[in-house]
């Protein structure tokens, strides 16, 4: 009966545990929130990523064809 009794101990504190780790964990509506957040700003960055290499090509141009006069 003691193994039992051990056995029922060891049950309890992992269900605590995991009731813990679930308390603890993220919503998904937290996460959800997060992902637009993060995709608006991604979209955000390449559109400057993209103006950047615009204006630094052309800058490249503007210096090749100064060096080719």
């Amino acid at each position: 009966m003691s193994s039992l009794n051990e056995a029922h101990d060891r049950l309890a504190k992992a269900v605590e545990r995991l009731e813990l780790a679930a308390g603890e964990a993220p919503r998904a509506s937290d996460s959800e929130a997060e992902l637009v957040a993060l995709r608006d700003r991604c979209s955000t960055l390449e559109g400057r990523n993209d103006l950047v290499s615009r204006r630094l090509d052309a800058a490249i141009e503007r210096l090749r064809a100064a060096l080719a006069e």
